[in-house]
């Protein structure tokens, strides 16, 4: 398990959404959502069956 504390880039994503990044993490998240849209951790995409969360 990994956790960590991200905060908005002032950016967009790739994927239209506002970018967030911390930690070795970059995240597009869809604020009304709160869906992660796309994610790198240390630079490289999740595998197929990893799961992420947003939480507050």
């Amino acid at each position: 398990m990994r956790s960590a504390v991200v905060e908005a880039t002032g950016e967009m994503g790739a994927s239209g959404y506002p970018r967030y990044a911390g930690h070795g993490i970059v995240a597009d998240i869809d604020p009304s959502t709160r869906t992660i849209e796309a994610m790198l951790v240390d630079g490289a995409e999740l595998d197929y069956g990893l799961t992420a969360l947003v939480t507050s």
